[in-house]
């Protein structure tokens, strides 16, 4: 079965190519899916039939040529018509360009570090995780056997976010994914790709064990992933996108986005990130570092776009580290759950993050000019 990152993914890719589309493009798709069910001539065909007709009227003789006027367009009106495919793969990697993760020398099973290339060219530690032990995994066992009474309620949610979850946050905001926001959509679709690569990268150096290798009573709902559970990846990228969408939407540029636990994108993304736990493929603790870690580059990624603003601290991105086993508080009778308030509480002061020294990053041209195109286009959904 193909990995839920690639299919949603594609379904971001697929609702953008659909957007920018020309009318006749769009027809020419629908006739080519009425031929391919039968209904036409099939592409050979046609191609062959396009060949005789050529022939039937160019005849022989020298070529007619045309004389092009100047290359003016700029790169960002270049990119705008490429294939959606390959529009997000150059915008991701301008954006990745100064990311890099690493593990420790000592073990880069037990510590990883993601860091990015600040204003003076130095890389500077943007987020530093602690990997859980494996004691701290059993005991989470029982948090996810719990959660597994939900299972009956959430299963529509589960299913379907397995596949994608845009969905989710489209009924918060009006016209999100609307031909009038395509450029929103590309924003996300970006978002989607860099912090896929990061969490990814991360996971493949920790291997934490997923939690059915722990225990046969727990059987999961759904499919477990190959890759490792520490970052839980839902998590990262329903936070990274919360905080992309929470700083589009604001009335005026300001500082880095701070999640709030009554703000309905932030509330989605936490559900979003519980509906693993629910079915059996995450511990509460891949939900923390996923969170913070999307939160954290979603920062960075606006920082690079010029979408953050301001004279004071907060125009720079928080850089953080999260220790997961100090998430969990026997003396005080925290379980190591994780849940929205508790997010935001522990990113005002909590035992397991370290803050270090904020970070100033270098621009990203042309993803900064997708950023102010999608904020044109978001103001524009009042009609």
């Amino acid at each position: 079965m193909p990995d839920h990152r690639a299919r949603f993914t594609m379904s971001l890719l697929s609702l953008l190519q659909a957007h920018q589309a020309h009318q006749a493009h769009q027809a020419q798709q629908a006739h080519q899916a009425h031929q391919n069910s039968g209904g036409g001539i099939d592409s050979y065909q046609l191609a062959l039939a396009v060949a005789l007709a050529r022939d039937g009227i160019v005849g022989g003789g020298a070529l007619d040529t045309v004389e092009g006027p100047p290359r003016k367009q700029t790169q960002f009106q270049r990119l705008e018509n490429l294939d959606p495919r390959f529009a997000i793969a150059i915008l991701a990697g301008e954006l990745m360009e100064d990311f890099r993760v690493t593990g420790s020398q000592t073990d880069p099973a037990e510590q990883v570090q993601v860091t990015v290339r600040s204003v003076d060219g130095d890389p500077q530690v943007l987020f530093q995780l602690q990997a859980p032990s494996d004691a701290l995994l059993r005991d989470q066992l029982a948090l996810i056997a719990g959660y597994a009474d939900l299972r009956l309620e959430r299963l529509p949610e589960i299913i379907a976010q397995a596949q994608d979850i845009v969905p989710f946050f489209a009924p918060l905001l009006p016209f999100l994914g609307a031909p009038q926001t395509r450029r929103v959509v590309s924003l996300l679709a970006v978002t989607d790709a860099v912090t896929s690569s990061i969490v990814q990268r991360v996971k493949l150096l920790i291997g934490c064990r997923r939690p059915l290798l722990f225990s046969d009573r727990l059987q999961p709902l759904i499919d477990t992933p190959t890759h490792g559970s520490y970052p839980s990846g839902h998590a990262t990228q329903a936070f990274s996108m919360a905080t992309i969408l929470a700083a589009l939407n604001r009335s005026q540029p300001g500082g880095e986005v701070v999640p709030a636990a009554d703000n309905q994108l932030f509330r989605m993304a936490a559900r979003i990130a519980a509906n693993r736990t629910v079915a059996g493929v995450h511990y509460p603790i891949d939900s923390a570092a996923g969170a913070l870690l999307g939160i954290t580059v979603a920062n960075t990624l606006l920082q690079r776009m010029g979408a953050l603003s301001g004279v004071d601290e907060h125009s720079m991105v928080r850089a953080i580290g999260f220790d997961a086993g100090m998430w969990p508080d026997a003396a005080s009778g925290d379980d190591g759950d994780f849940y929205l308030d508790k997010l935001v509480n522990a990113m005002t002061g909590h035992r397991a993050l370290t803050s270090y020294e904020r970070v100033s990053v270098l621009p990203a041209p042309i993803a900064g000019q997708l950023w102010r195109a999608a904020i044109e286009d978001w103001g524009r959904r009042w009609g």
